[in-house]
């Protein structure tokens, strides 16, 4: 009983050390998490439609998507988490004139991929527009959302990124024939975007958005190719499995691993 006692001892003052010792290390000096060049991706995961019954007056609940199956729980976590929120906006619907879900049906992309984008639609008349939530997932990413246009391009709305930016949009939009909008709606949850296709080297960019005071869904595609270059560095470099479809994870993975210590030695 004793020997057991005193192994038991030996064993939670090891773990102590050990976990002490990790935290007093630099980061930079940690030792990296291997490559798993096996996998194109670590996280193959699984949406499952969830039951949202809020405000449903008695009717049939509402099916919504949530995901499981991520290897990583903290990058699960955070995609649900957004899910959820969105599952949370209620709204007046003029027809029941009822508080109703406004989105109830939804549409998903790139499953099992370098990145996860999902359309939400509203479901009745209203000044809230459809919703994009777009995550980037694998392995040695760490689940970055991006879910608005700043997200992508800066903050600065007067930067040069976002003049070019703006110059590709104008020119979409007006050959769409989508309104005008002005650059701090732009910045707003009412402006979204979702990444669709099945060729991950061919990806558009599907943007939507209504302008304030106006219930018209206003949409308009342009190529991810044509707009790429105004991304900050980070999403281009995120983004760098789109170029070339025969790419080995290993590759994607370890260019990622260079931009990050390229980010610590500055």
């Amino acid at each position: 009983m004793r020997r057991k006692l005193i192994l038991t001892l030996a064993a939670v003052l090891i773990f102590v050390f050990v976990v002490g010792l990790a935290s007093c290390t630099p980061y930079h000096l940690r030792p990296k998490p291997s490559i798993n060049t096996e996998n194109t991706l670590e996280d193959q995961y699984v949406i499952k439609p969830v039951l949202i019954t809020t405000a449903r007056y008695g009717e049939p609940g509402i099916e919504k998507p949530t995901v499981s199956g991520f290897k990583n729980a903290s990058r699960q976590k955070t995609l649900n988490a957004r899910l959820r929120i969105s599952n949370e906006i209620i709204g007046l619907n003029p027809e029941t004139e009822r508080n109703e879900q406004i989105y109830q049906t939804y549409e998903i992309w790139q499953q099992n991929e370098y990145l996860f984008s999902c359309q939400y639609i509203t479901a009745f008349e209203t000044e809230v527009s459809n919703m994009g939530i777009n995550l980037l997932v694998g392995s040695e990413i760490d689940g970055t959302l991006i879910n608005n246009l700043p997200s992508l391009i800066g903050r600065d709305t007067e930067s040069e990124s976002w003049d070019n930016f703006m110059i590709i949009f104008d020119e979409a939009r007006e050959e769409a024939g989508a309104k005008e909008i002005t650059r701090d709606e732009m910045r707003t949850d009412n402006f979204s975007f979702v990444f669709i296709g099945d060729d991950l080297t061919d990806l558009q960019v599907h943007f939507m958005y209504k302008i304030k005071g106006d219930k018209e869904q206003q949409e308009l595609v342009i190529p991810l190719e044509d707009i790429i270059g105004t991304f900050t560095e980070k999403i281009q470099t995120y983004f760098y499995f789109t170029t070339d479809g025969s790419m080995a994870y290993e590759e994607y993975a370890e260019t990622l691993n260079e931009y990050r210590i390229q980010l610590e030695q500055e």
